[in-house]
């Protein structure tokens, strides 16, 4: 996350009034996130949940888009969930463990409202990672983890906007604005 600061840094310093300045803003911006944003974004492994154990990596894929308004910055760029894991149950005395995986793919979004002003300036940031119907395929049997996903996405969301909202107040601070 922290190297998205730099993309917020270069629109700022990039920014002007012109149709033109904002497109080649907003190219730039885009070619910085494509460049430094890292390939897998999150990811743990061997994760306990009351199925069994999962582990978890997030890949950005793809091209990103960035666009802005008078009041807020956008980022998104298509994000893909691998899932692995092992569902463990027990069947008539029997201790039995499935493999699984799946493969979601979504887009994550990141949205920025700076608020600047003489005395110094602070940004908001707020991101949405949407969670489609998903299900581990554990050897035929289709186990439902949307639930599961929309939990990390939520236990961690805060966190992770504050992170990145510290970063961007503390760019800002850095460079006078």
């Amino acid at each position: 996350m922290k190297k998205l600061i730099w993309i917020f840094l270069s629109f700022f310093c990039a920014y002007g009034e012109s149709t033109l300045a904002e497109n080649i803003s907003d190219k730039l911006i885009v070619a910085i996130v494509d460049k430094k944003l890292p390939t897998v974004l999150y990811q743990h492994v061997d994760e306990p949940w009351d199925m069994g154990t999962y582990s978890l990596k997030i890949n950005k894929l793809g091209a990103s888009n960035f666009s802005s308004t008078e009041t807020h910055l956008n980022l998104s760029f298509p994000v893909e969930a691998i899932i692995s894991g092992k569902v463990e149950q027990s069947l008539l005395g029997a201790k039995i463990v499935v493999a699984c995986n799946s493969k979601v793919v979504t887009k994550g979004r990141l949205e920025v409202e700076p608020q600047l002003s003489s005395s110094g300036s602070k940004a908001k940031v707020s991101i949405s990672i949407p969670i489609p119907n998903t299900n581990l395929n554990c050897d035929g049997l289709n186990v439902p983890v949307k639930s599961l996903l929309e939990k990390l996405v939520s236990g961690n969301k805060r966190g992770w906007e504050k992170e990145l909202q510290t970063e961007i107040n503390n760019l800002f601070q850095q460079v006078g604005i």
